[in-house]
């Protein structure tokens, strides 16, 4: 008779909480009222961009708006980055932003850091301690999608590339959605 320990019966505990976090983190498994609460959160915010002028998500309302926030230390926001300055490059045209807030605290650091890697997307610097930390946020890249209405529709952490592909799909998906156009070097 082979007796079993504790820890042999609950090898799996681990690995159950690590699938579950992953699933719900891939789906962007926040519920209606969360991704609302975050909607209202961001929309009010002022972004200082690296250039040009300092706005906030409601005066794009209309246009659909990926919100990405980063830092320069965040291996797996690197890998998002150059995802989302593609999907920026794509979806300009259709009436869609993509948006990556840099949460680091040294504004010259990111700027550094846009410059070596040529991003072409709107980048702003808005700190560790303004809207990450009103948003309570603790994992880095956290993205939000928000609807032409105005409305957080989807949020995720996960940079794996089944993700990072569904995630561009339905921003494609929302652009598209709506014969809005926006010409072509617009900037607003």
């Amino acid at each position: 008779m082979q007796v079993r320990t504790r820890r042999q019966e609950s090898w799996w505990l681990p690995l159950a909480f690590f699938a579950t976090f992953a699933v719900a983190s891939s789906a962007g498994a926040l519920s209606g009222s969360e991704l609302d609460a975050l909607g209202d959160r961001i929309s009010g915010h002022v972004l200082s961009p690296l250039v040009g002028e300092p706005l906030t998500v409601d005066e794009l309302r209309g246009e659909v708006v990926v919100v990405s926030f980063w830092a320069t230390w965040c291996k797996p926001c690197h890998r998002e980055l150059a995802v989302l300055d593609e999907l920026h490059a794509r979806v300009a045209p259709l009436g869609a932003r993509v948006l990556a807030v840099s949460i680091d605290r040294d504004r010259g650091r990111v700027e550094r850091f846009v410059e070596e890697r040529g991003l072409s997307l709107p980048v702003f610097h808005d700190g560790p301690d303004d809207l990450i930390a009103a948003l309570d946020v603790d994992a880095f890249p956290f993205t939000i999608v928000i609807g032409r209405n105005g409305r957080a529709v989807f949020a995720s952490h996960d940079t794996s590339d089944e993700a990072l592909a569904e995630f561009a799909q339905r921003v494609d998906d929302l652009a598209s959605a709506s014969p809005t156009r926006v010409a072509e070097g617009s900037t607003r």
